[in-house]
């Protein structure tokens, strides 16, 4: 018995891409410019979250910093004050930024150390970006 259902012979190939459609095609290689982006405005980082280690290394710096600052020793305090504020403490770049404030100084009573208002502007704008709430007013300080 034979079948007389036979599979059509496919004899035809695919039909040849005609140049004329390829044109309306989005090209998709690789090479394909990527769309240009534009950077919107600055934005400052959020502040990072740091380890609690870190949080309490750059504490000890800046309880160090306070503790020369009583005794009067502005350079050492400095010190101190610079690795916790380089570290991200924003209270120890409001403490660094006292250290330069000529009115600061005065009220301490330090003798023979000039203070130097545009490095203490300095500092106090540091601390603000580091989230410091009392920069503010202290740049104001600085203007009276």
């Amino acid at each position: 018995m034979t079948d007389s259902r036979v599979a059509p012979s496919v004899s035809a190939s695919a039909p040849e891409p005609q140049p004329e459609k390829m044109a309306e095609l989005p090209n998709t290689s690789p090479s394909a410019a990527a769309p240009e982006f534009r950077q919107g405005p600055s934005v400052p980082p959020a502040p990072a979250v740091q380890p609690a280690a870190d949080v309490a290394a750059q504490k000890a710096m800046r309880d160090q910093g306070d503790a020369q600052m009583i005794k009067g020793d502005v350079s050492t305090a400095r010190l101190y004050y610079q690795v916790a504020a380089a570290g991200g403490d924003a209270d120890a770049a409001l403490s660094l930024g006292n250290s330069y404030n000529p009115a600061f100084l005065a009220q301490l009573g330090v003798l023979g150390m000039r203070g130097d208002i545009a490095e203490a502007a300095e500092w106090y704008r540091r601390a603000q970006a580091l989230g410091s709430r009392d920069a503010e007013r202290a740049l104001q300080t600085l203007s009276h």
